[in-house]
């Protein structure tokens, strides 16, 4: 504008987070036009200034960025949220402060905002103020390669101080019990309408004849859930009063929120991204097909397991982490006995069945019928299984690829994605009686547990090392990068992915070609001997490629060194292992490739077979709906 002769645009080179007497201009005919040092107290904001003065906003912030000091000093008086660490947040207050009453907004923002638990307060804020007009999921790659982060769009519109005291006189009324008609906006208010809003906002426990109960009814008979919807974080009832027995966000969106966020509401934690709301709103919460559904909170009971504290153990214990399941096929491998761990641990023996928090779409499942004890990753949660259920059938419905995809949508976080439980208990699925689970899907299952587990065994073999070829290879990956969605030429090992059949290539993470350059001196190549020195002590990995996808003929061995929370490389150079002859090295090399490739027959046996209850389970599915 400046280069076309326009003198008057008022654009400044400042943070855009500082209070607005902070934005001056030096001739006296551009502070006349300076729109942005203007500011008034809001009352509806907390009594905060708001600048008001912005038809439309269009911005792209800075995401998780450290704040320069001076605008740091007024966070606290200018903002609500001026304690938080997500720099995006603090950018959707500014806009709010910065909007005309009905301002149009269209920005970018990161896909955490929509549905990470710690954004929970920044989008009730949003449904608070704005009124969403939609919001866009954005590919993986639109801004590589400058950042592999998620973004979404969002557009909306600024709602009136009417809009907002509306929304604030409700919750006056249901949560302090303060009389409605000293509040004009609601007053008049009917019980019909009242029956509506508690109808909705109790969707997912509500029974067929609740529709006739009254208002006063329907709230004695739901009591507790309605309190449980309530649990909210000091940051929602401290800014938003939802402390109570409160009828949550369904009372703000009952006249602000379009039809495609109906429901958005009736979720704790309120999230706003495309594909739980998918599951939620347009998939009904359903998996499958059928004619009667059943609620996972029906089937399945959360066990609270006891903590183990990190440290040496009183007695040797069964240590279990995700790496140790075998993938859809309820299968334990690679399991140690352990004296001492390096972090906390859950202790799994009273439930039936232990399902992940951490990627459960990968199908890391396993019954533990017998209640052996382990101890184990504090991702992995262990649940109850109703006695109308046969477990074998629960445990092959829950880990169908259709059931593992659906998980998928529910996940939220940037790199670690998990599942809350409360989510998977909400989770529909095919009401089958029990009589027809045993009978229908006798499928040998026996014979299938048996099978699938004898032909895997663990290979104990100690390899040779010299000093002068040991070096520290490992780096994270830098502050506010994650990982490429896309496979690139470079990918990222972790002990996790490490085990004694191979490198797990379907959850391999790969890097952008930007972060491999950042970490390229670290890398691992062709014919070097890796060794995880933290988590689970002493995986150990030959690669044979250089940066490449991982192929299948990766020589894995196992090396068992006592747990501790760290190994350090000194101790790794120290370590004693016997002097084989090469002759003799080869000879046992060939023997391991044997049995590996038995083991990779067995495996695709066992896979198979696995496939095959899939068709089953969808087939009676198909014909029974």
């Amino acid at each position: 504008m400046i280069l076309h002769g326009d003198g008057s645009a008022n654009i400044f080179v400042k943070d855009g987070l500082l209070p607005f007497s902070y934005y001056e201009k030096e001739s006296e005919a551009e502070t006349k036009t300076n729109f942005l040092k203007k500011s008034n107290q809001d009352r509806t904001y907390f009594n905060k200034e708001t600048n008001n003065k912005f038809d439309i906003v269009v911005s792209n912030p800075p995401f998780s960025v450290s704040l320069a000091n001076e605008a740091k000093e007024h966070l606290k008086d200018k903002f609500i949220f001026g304690d938080k660490r997500n720099s995006e947040n603090l950018f959707i207050e500014r806009w709010y402060q910065l909007l005309k009453p009905n301002g149009r907004l269209g920005v970018v923002l990161p896909e955490s905002v929509f549905d990470t638990t710690e954004n929970k307060h920044i989008r009730l804020f949003i449904y608070k103020y704005f009124e969403v007009k939609a919001v866009i999921s954005l590919p993986q790659l639109t801004f590589k390669p400058f950042t592999p982060t998620k973004t979404s769009l969002l557009f909306a519109r600024k709602k009136t101080k009417q809009e907002i005291e509306e929304c604030e006189n409700l919750l006056k009324v249901y949560l302090k019990g303060e009389k409605r008609s000293r509040f004009s906006s609601i007053k008049n208010l009917s019980e019909s309408e009242e029956r509506m809003i508690l109808l909705r906002i109790l969707k997912d426990c509500i029974e067929e004849n609740d529709e006739k109960l009254s208002s006063e009814e329907i709230v004695k008979k739901y009591q507790k859930e309605l309190v449980e919807l309530s649990n909210y974080d000091n940051d929602t009832k401290d800014y938003f009063g939802l402390n109570e027995i409160n009828f949550k966000d369904m009372l703000l969106e009952k006249n602000y929120l379009t039809t495609n966020f109906e429901n958005i509401g009736k979720q704790k934690f309120l999230r706003l991204d495309f594909g739980y709301r998918n599951f939620f709103d347009i998939q009904e919460e359903k998996v499958f097909s059928a004619k009667n559904y059943i609620r996972l909170r029906e089937i399945l009971e959360l066990i609270v397991s006891k903590k183990v504290a990190k440290g040496e153990l009183e007695e040797p214990e069964i240590l279990v982490d995700i790496g140790n399941i075998e993938r859809r096929l309820n299968n334990l491998i690679n399991v140690e006995e352990v004296k001492e761990i390096g972090s906390d641990k859950n202790v799994l023996q009273a439930g039936d069945i232990v399902i992940p928090k951490l990627q459960p779409r990968m199908g890391n499942f396993f019954l533990n019928l017998e209640h052996k004890r382990y101890i184990a990753s504090t991702e992995l949660l262990e649940y109850k299984i109703a006695n109308e259920n046969n477990p074998y059938f629960i445990y092959y419905l829950f880990t169908t690829k259709t059931f593992l995809s659906s998980l998928s949508q529910l996940e939220s976080g940037k790199t670690h994605r998990r599942v809350n439980s409360e989510d998977l208990l909400k989770i529909k699925v095919p009401k089958v009686p029990k009589s027809i689970q045993d009978q229908e899907f006798n499928f040998d299952l026996e014979k299938f547990e048996k099978d699938k587990g004898r032909k895997f065994f663990e290979i104990d073999f100690l390899s040779i090392s010299k000093n002068n070829l040991i070096r520290l290879s490992g780096k994270r990956v830098p502050k506010g990068e994650t990982f490429s969605d896309e496979k690139t030429d470079y990918f990222y090992l972790r002990p996790n992915e490490v085990s004694i059949r191979g490198i797990d290539k379907d959850n391999i993470p790969y890097l952008s070609a930007k972060i491999y350059n950042q970490l390229k001196r670290y890398k691992i190549v062709s014919g070097e001997l890796c060794v995880s020195i933290a988590g689970t002590i002493g995986k150990t990995a030959l690669i044979n490629t250089d940066n490449l996808e991982i192929g299948k003929e990766n020589l894995i061995l196992k090396y068992t060194i006592k747990p501790t929370q760290k190994l350090g490389i000194d101790k790794w150079k120290h370590i004693k292992v016997p002097s084989i002859s090469l002759p003799k090295q080869e000879k046992i090399v060939n023997e391991i490739k044997n049995e590996l490739d038995k083991q990779e027959e067995a495996k695709k046996e066992a896979k198979d077979k696995r496939n095959k209850i899939d068709e089953i389970i969808t087939d009676y599915l198909k014909k029974d709906n």
